[in-house]
């Protein structure tokens, strides 16, 4: 084959026709500009202000008769039709002509009568015979295009070569008589039965064929180029086998066709179709092996086209296409030649993609082909890489990294992860995987991971695997070469983050080499203070977790000795990477040099943080982060470190000076001396004894004095000892010790104001004179507290402590009153805000405070006032404690709070005892209160306060103490349950939360919960709960009881509370909300801590949650005990709330473990349904969420125990149906049907259902509910239907009214969904089923239809009816005769054309006869009636071929397939038919258009003569005469462009041999040659209507039409199935113009099509009103 020339035709102006917006066709051509997408390639035919006579050929005709010469266009259509013309004005008038024509005619409509092949032997005989009669004969054949359509007709591949042989010899005849010149007017016409016969033609025809080929169709040499394409297509089948008959014929015939229209032209038509025939990729392969054996000399035109038809044949599904393909690409597309290297960039890439793919076969012969065409032709491995990298490698590397950034979620399913499946397959190939690797590894791992940490979709086991399989087959060298670039460019761009280097370290060469590597290089850029602060804090962060990584036994390897390199050397990481060092070779390195630099450069770093620590706290964290790991892997080189010099420096940073506080008396340092000196305490004690108390003894040995005290409470015993003989010997009175201590913590230097110090005080001196106090009381005992109680501080011989304690008490007389005010004032009393830093020695003295009050109030000679004083003070300090989350005091405080409710119950019983009264026998003795409503407050506030969870032991045991206090207040009880139900739910779910993260994360979690604090917190819930529930009943001394295993925290009795219990009730009746939040908490509990305990291994979660869910069961038993009714409601009401924290199994497994069965269960609720319960009251009268739990229950029950309940359940359906004429009835009525299904669904299952009377109670008693249901549903939902709440929503209530519309969808949705499609099992019988069905087609369905406007629901329950086999009668007459009520295409909405799908093919296939009548309808005869409207026929007949586009549309694929002869035969028959309007005829078309998406092409092959001549002849008549403005033709026009619309976006294989007639298919459409006519009919008729929006008569302009935008790298769509009307033709312009060029950019692009934008345009035009 001679080389392919360049054509190299100049390109044609501009359009100047506005076009719609498109993205324009890849650039065929690099030499020379490109047209635009829209009218460009006809811009040198449109020119502007061209008058419409120079594109009308009946013009054209004139002016040639007048002028001799063309003044217009002179393509071969516009010839054809101005020959036509002529011919058609000198035939006129020869009277042998009109004879000849007649002739044919009757010849002609012989057709009609065939009906056997020999028929047709008959019927070609006659007409060669007619046609040879006229002697000489005539150059026009007459009625052309039918006889072209019956000679097509005639080829049917179903008919005996005979009469292929026959009609083959018609054709020739014809041929021979128009000659040349007729073919190439008429070769639309004559070709469109011989192209796709070829396929099909047998050994003994396609001689013949070939012959007609080469005789007639070459010799018109360059007027073949529009149907090149076709032409080509049409002889490839003949390539398919190298060994085939006719292979070198055809080979001979492509090429003589190949010269005959330009080589370049030709191989673009080749190319084109591998793009768009798969069918014929294989044959036309075979002729590019022979015929394209090296790349053309020149860079070609079409380098785009070939490179789109190389890539569509390596994505073949065909292992031999693909393999042939390869061969293809290894001959003419090198990468290193001009071919490639000069193509587009986008081409590129295409190519580089659909190349690549090839591995992922895993056929070694197309991989290496695919090796071979990236590495070059060499054999020797370094040159393929050189190869590579230089030609390849760029490419290869950027479509891959593309590809992979498309995992963030732009592409779903399995091609997200192909181009990572394709790297590693490439990382087989070492000469390729090498070079490749270096550039893809980051970015793949990068993307990934991103993909993962931001939680996309495709996080599952396939991404994850496929990442590990990318980091396993990548050598870590080169991992890591590229992290250590990457991190030192970033370091050196110094504002970077660097944090997001993280990667995998399992391997032994990564943590011992690559790490410790990584390490001295952050560390030496670190060092070089080139960081900024950001930077710096950054880059010591990354090291901390790269140093942990670091393998213990390289760190346990390092010299002992960091030596300075005297010369600069080369770093490790240059030896590593850069000069490809040896790994060996490298760990030495790392034990002898690089383990010693680093850890000496951390030393200095941080060394500097110490220096900076004040500006930059967090870098100096993260350096001793990274000191502490050296030290705890105890690194030898640490030896070599000045420790000394490094630990004085930070000493010197971080210490501060202190004050030191010293004694100068000799007495103190003789008793401070050491060994322990007796003697001294002996001589202090005679100077104490003999000294006048008037001379203040404890002023004057105020140091020495505190020291014996301190030594009552030494560790020593003999100091102990020595100090209380002391004591015993010495004091004499405890008021001279206690009177200057008192004195000074009086001290009016002390300033408060607002309980707050004002100064600064030596808070660790007023701590110990407080516990010296403390310490002297203890010693003294009762004795001495009584002695305080009784003895006023103006008896004091200390003056200062007299006026001090009057000045700062006045309201106080005695000592004790004097220490518990004063002690009051510590506890309240808090620093100014300059004395913040000191807060915990103020702790120190409070707690002292604290247990001071704690021995005075509990020694019982505290007044009543003095009491209320210190509780009123505990309570405010502990609601600031919680408040401010103190927790040091709250235990003491509580401690305390609790002796002063013990101390002042025994004096208020101590009182009553003394003196009674006949009033105070009879009056209960409460406490006060505003103290217990303050108390509760306190309480409630600390329990659910997070902070205060530390010390919730403490207060849950103190409320456990004092929890019968509030006995006789069922408000205050029910504000502590509901307290203690939200911490339980809160406990529990933060100890799961913890437990969750801790085994998704390898860190530790801290637990700031146990199972200890849910315990505690359950067994107060139980406590107060069983007390509002037993009411005066409960027994307190068995609350006072603990719990199995627990012991009072405060070490305190509880029995000091175990009163007389109030003489009041609180009524059963009421179970108010308390019990529902206290079961909603249980209930959290009991779903959390559900857990599967592997008997092998028990863990602490296993153990844990088990002691949790013991005692939720136990206390939910002893609730249940106290109150079974209220705790099953309450249970219902926490289900119909649906909280996402709490499982449905949990609750019915808490209610089956509580009930003793389910049939009790379901009693009590069916009690409470019904409200026969005894324990009933107004609160809980019927409410629906009783029933929906129950159907929810029973829809779990296993079949045996679902027949238990059963009797339960009939009886109260029974009794409901007995009283359906109340509103109440109604609301539960049709729970109860749902309860009822879902219990009869499973007793079918059993063989219960063969007792007959329980079957028989089954059918009547589910069967009458039902019906009730049905004939009542408007009036159910008018009452408003119950709805459970969605998880998370917030409800003020539980009953949710539904609109009456929502409610009657909710009611037919249960239908349709639950009882129809198990009606049969339900009812059994067949006269009920049908019974059943009946009834709801009379009350819910007929009255629907009727109304033509029928609910979404309603459709949904007619389409289970159908389902239906016995009751087929019941629905086939209503849908009948909504489809054919002229109303249903109008009536119907969008949302219901799938139901009406479903319901239309259900009617047709339960009667076979039915789509037979529908076709009889279409031709049926018109009414001979002179009075009937024959626009109300038309009306009519288009009716039914819209039915029958329905019927087909709403059928599978060739599910009509037995009826395609008959629908085949009606549509032909409407076709011909010259009586009917075009209304009907657009019918025909989108019938058509349906067919063609329903019927597979191979089926329709015979039908295709049909098609074509009716399309030509309506185009043929629009170009001839077009229609008016506002004619009926103008909708058959726009219907005919539909069917061709759809046809070119299909793109089948039988219609593409035929799609040149309609649209330029080839390359002209494009880049037209230099004298390129269009022939096309869409091109002529653009021509033609190229005035674009003329102006009408009335001067308005035409509407202008919108077709439907084709995304770029979309799949095709039609342009026009948003077109419902016309005003006249000159809109349709537009899409004339652009049909073409859309068809070429379709192929050429190679999306495929949108089918679903198929299926909308057609049911939206179906449905259109």
């Amino acid at each position: 084959m001679p080389s392919i020339p360049i054509i190299s035709t100049p390109g044609a102006g501009p359009s100047s026709v506005p076009s719609s917006p498109r993205p324009e066709s890849p650039n065929l051509d690099a030499t020379r500009p490109r047209r635009r997408g829209s009218l460009g390639r006809l811009s040198k035919l449109v020119a502007p202000g061209r008058s419409r006579s120079t594109s009308n050929a009946s013009q054209i005709s004139v002016n040639q008769e007048d002028s001799g010469e063309s003044s217009g266009s002179t393509t071969p259509e516009f010839r054809r039709r101005a020959g036509k013309v002529a011919t058609t004005s000198l035939l006129a008038s020869d009277a042998r002509y009109k004879k000849f024509a007649q002739s044919l005619d009757k010849s002609l409509q012989t057709f009609e009568s065939v009906n056997e092949w020999a028929d047709f032997i008959s019927f070609l005989s006659r007409l060669l015979k007619t046609l040879q009669a006229p002697s000489p004969s005539y150059p026009e054949i007459p009625r052309k295009l039918v006889v072209s359509k019956r000679l097509a007709q005639c080829l049917n591949p179903a008919l005996p070569a005979g009469v292929h042989q026959r009609a083959l010899d018609v054709y020739a005849y014809i041929f021979n008589i128009i000659g040349i010149e007729g073919l190439k007017r008429d070769l639309l016409i004559w070709s469109s039965g011989l192209f796709p016969f070829f396929q099909f033609a047998t050994t003994s025809v396609r001689p013949v064929l070939i012959n007609i080929y080469e005789t007639y169709y070459l010799p018109l040499g360059a007027d073949l180029r529009p149907a090149a394409k076709a032409f080509v297509l049409a002889l490839l089948p003949g390539m398919e086998e190298e060994t085939g008959d006719f292979f070198d014929k055809i080979l001979h015939l492509l090429d003589k066709l190949s010269e005959a229209i330009t080589p370049s032209f030709f191989l673009k038509n080749v190319f084109l179709n591998l793009i768009s025939s798969p069918q014929s990729r294989l044959s036309a392969l075979n002729y590019l092996s022979r015929r394209l054996l090296k790349p053309p000399e020149e860079d070609p035109q079409d380098v785009g086209l070939i490179i789109r038809g190389v890539s569509a044949v390596l994505t073949d599904e065909n292992v031999l296409v693909r393999r042939h393909g390869l061969d293809l690409l290894l001959r003419i597309l090198k990468i290193d030649e001009p071919l490639f290297e000069n193509a587009d960039h986008k081409d590129q890439e295409i190519l580089i993609r659909s190349a690549s793919s090839v591995v992922l076969q895993r056929e070694l012969s197309l991989s290496r082909r695919v090796y071979t065409w990236l590495l070059g032709p060499s054999e020797i491995s370094a040159e393929q890489v050189a190869y590579f990298k230089e030609n390849s490698l760029d490419l290869l590397a950027g479509v891959l990294q593309d590809d992979m950034a498309l995992l963030d979620g732009s592409v779903d399913g399995p091609d997200a992860l192909r181009p990572f499946k394709i790297f590693l397959s490439l990382l087989d190939k070492w000469e390729v995987g090498g070079s490749l690797s270096e550039r893809l590894a980051i970015p793949a791992l990068r993307t990934i991971k991103n993909a993962t940490t931001e939680g996309q979709d495709l996080l599952n086991e396939e991404v994850i695997g496929t990442a590990l399989a990318v980091y396993e087959a990548i050598e870590p060298i080169v991992v890591w070469r590229l992290l250590h670039m990457a991190v030192q460019a970033e370091l050196g761009a110094k504002e970077s983050d660097v944090s997001r280097v993280q990667t995998c370290q399992e391997l032994t060469e990564v943590t011992s080499v690559h790490i410790p590597v990584m390490l001295e290089s952050v560390f030496g850029v670190i060092s070089s203070n080139t960081l900024t602060a950001d930077a710096l804090l950054e880059a010591l962060r990354l090291s901390v977790p790269l140093l942990d990584s670091v393998s213990s036994t390289t760190l346990a390897k390092a010299s002992k000795a960091c030596q300075k390199a005297e010369v600069e050397e080369q770093s490790a990481a240059d030896s590593l990477y850069r000069d490809n060092g040896n790994l060996q070779q490298a760990y030495d390195r790392i034990h002898q040099d690089t383990i010693p630099r680093v850890t000496s450069t951390a030393f200095e770093i941080c060394e500097v943080a110490l220096s900076n620590h004040a500006e930059e706290p967090e870098t100096l964290l993260s350096a001793i982060k990274i000191l502490t790991i050296l030290i705890d892997q105890e690194v030898p080189t640490l030896a070599s470190i000045n420790g000394a010099g490094w630990l004085s420096c930070m000493v010197q940073a971080l210490s501060k000076l202190a004050e030191v506080h010293t004694l100068e008396n000799v007495i103190a340092r003789r008793l401070g001396s050491k060994p322990f000196d007796g003697p001294a305490f002996d001589a202090f004690g005679v100077l104490w004894r003999l000294t006048d108390d008037s001379m203040l003894p404890g002023e004057i040995f105020n140091i020495p004095v505190s020291m014996v005290l301190d030594a009552l409470q030494s560790t020593d015993p003999d100091v102990q000892r020595q100090a209380e003989t002391w004591m015993r010997l010495n004091l004499r009175s405890y008021f001279r010790v206690l009177d200057p201590i008192l004195s000074r913590l009086l001290d009016p230097s002390i300033k408060y104001h607002q309980n707050t110090y004002l100064h600064p005080i030596d808070l660790n001196f007023v701590r110990h004179l407080v516990d010296s106090v403390s310490l002297l009381l203890k010693f003294g005992g009762q004795g001495l507290s009584k002695a305080c109680h009784s003895t006023e501080i103006r008896q004091s011989v200390h003056p200062t402590l007299v006026t001090r304690a009057t000045d700062a008490f006045p309201n106080d007389t005695s000592y004790l009153e004097i220490l518990v005010s004063t002690m009051i004032r510590f506890i309240d009393t808090d620093g100014s805000s300059s004395m913040r830093k000191v807060a915990s020695l103020f702790i120190r003295v409070q707690s002292s405070a604290i247990q001071l009050l704690q021995t005075i109030v509990s020694r019982g000679d505290t007044s009543e006032p003095q009491i209320g004083y210190v509780r009123k003070s505990i309570v405010n300090q502990l609601s600031v404690a919680v408040q401010n989350r103190h927790l040091t005091l709250q235990s003491k405080l509580l401690h305390l709070l609790h002796s002063t409710i013990t101390a002042a119950t025994a004096n208020k019983a101590l009182h009553h005892r003394r003196s009674p009264s006949l009033n105070e026998k009879n009056h209960h003795v409460r406490p006060d209160a505003d103290f217990e409503i303050s108390l509760v407050k306190l309480i409630v506030e600390a329990v659910s306060s997070t902070g205060n969870m530390p010390v919730l032991q403490h207060w849950v045991d103190f409320v456990l103490m004092t929890l019968p206090q509030f006995s006789t207040s069922s408000g205050l009880l029910q504000a502590l349950s509901e307290c203690f139900s939200q911490q339980l739910r809160y406990l529990s779910i933060h100890l799961d939360s913890v437990y969750i993260r801790s085994a998704a994360s390898v860190n530790d979690e801290k637990l700031l919960v146990t199972e200890a604090e849910v315990v505690m917190i359950l067994n107060t819930l139980e406590r107060i709960v069983i007390l509002l529930a037993g009411g005066p009943n409960a027994k307190h001394e068995d609350l006072g009881k603990q719990g199995e295993g627990e012991k009072g925290l405060l070490g305190l009795m509880s029995g000091v509370f175990t009163v007389e219990a109030p003489a009041y009730e609180i009524p059963k009746t009421e179970y108010p909300r308390y019990l529902d939040d206290a079961v909603h908490a249980l209930l959290v509990s009991w779903t959390i801590t559900k857990t599967t305990v592997n008997s092998s291994s028990i863990s602490s979660k296993a153990l844990a949650y088990g002691t949790i869910r013991s005692r939720v069961s136990k206390v939910l038993e002893k609730i249940f005990k106290v109150q079974p009714f209220g705790l099953i409601t309450s249970c219902i009401h926490v289900w119909a709330t649906n909280s996402k924290e709490i499982t449905d199994s949990a609750i019915f497994e808490c209610v089956d473990t509580l009930t003793p069965s389910a049939q009790r269960l379901v009693e009590i609720v069916c009690d409470a349904a019904s409200g026969k319960s005894g324990r009933m009251s107004s609160e809980f009268r019927s409410d629906p969420a009783y029933l929906a739990f129950l159907e929810a229950y029973i829809s779990r029950l296993e079949a045996p125990i679902a027949v238990q309940v059963w009797s339960t359940l009939f009886s109260f359906a029974k009794d409901l149906t007995g009283s359906v004429g109340s509103s109440a009835a109604r609301v539960q009525l049709y729970l109860v049907l749902r309860c009822l299904t879902a219990l009869a669904l499973t007793v079918s299952k059993t063989s219960a259902l063969e007792d007959r009377r329980l079957r028989r109670d089954v059918q009547d008693t589910y069967s009458k509910v039902l019906d009730l249901v049905v004939t009542n549903a408007s009036k159910i939902a008018e009452i408003g239907l119950w709805s459970r709440l969605s998880p998370g929503t917030p409800s003020q209530d539980d009953i949710e009214k539904i609109a009456v519309e929502k409610g009657l969808d909710q009611i037919y949705d249960f239908l349709s969904s639950r009882v129809l499609p198990n009606i049969r099992s339900l009812l059994i019988d067949a006269d009920r089923v049908n019974a059943t069905c009946s009834g709801m087609m009379v009350s819910v369905i007929t009255p629907a239809l009727r109304r033509q406007h029928v609910e979404a629901s309603i459709l949904r329950l007619l389409l289970e009816i159908t389902k239906i086999p016995s009751a087929i009668k019941t629905w086939r007459v209503q849908i009948s005769d909504v489809f054919n009520d002229s109303r249903f295409f109008r009536s119907t909405t969008e949302d219901d054309v799938g139901y009406w799908k479903s319901l239309i093919c259900g009617l047709m296939d339960s009667d076979k006869e039915r789509f037979g009548d529908l076709l009889a309808k279409i031709t049926a005869a018109s009414s001979a009636n002179i009075f009937s409207n024959r626009e109300q026929e038309m009306s009519v007949k288009s009716l039914n071929l819209r039915r029958l586009s329905f019927v087909l549309l709403a059928a599978e694929t060739n599910h009509h397939l037995v009826q395609l002869p008959a629908i085949q035969e009606k549509l032909v028959e409407m076709l011909r038919s010259h009586q009917v309007s075009p209304r009907v005829h657009s019918e025909v078309y989108l019938c058509l258009r349906v067919l063609m998406c329903r019927i597979s092409p191979q089926h329709l092959t015979n039908f295709w003569p049909v098609i074509l001549s009716e399309l030509l002849r309506i185009f043929e008549v629009t170009m001839d005469d077009p229609p008016a403005d506002g004619s009926e033709d103008l909708q058959l026009v726009l219907a005919a462009c539909k069917f061709l619309d759809i046809l070119l976006v299909i793109q089948s294989e039988d219609f593409q041999v035929h799609q040149w007639m309609f649209v330029t298919d080839t390359s002209d459409a494009v880049y037209p040659s230099e004298n390129h006519s269009p022939e096309a009919i869409m091109d002529c008729l653009s021509i033609l209507f190229s005035e674009g929006s003329r102006v009408t008569n009335g001067g308005k302009h035409e509407r202008a039409l919108v077709l439907a935008e084709q995304p770029e790298n979309a799949p095709r769509r039609p342009r026009l199935s948003g077109i419902r009307t016309l005003d006249s033709i000159y809109q349709l312009q537009p899409f004339f113009s652009r049909a073409s060029i859309d068809t070429f950019e379709g192929v050429f692009g190679g999306m495929g099509v949108d089918w679903d934008a198929v299926e909308d345009g057609l049911n939206r035009e179906i449905f259109d009103a």
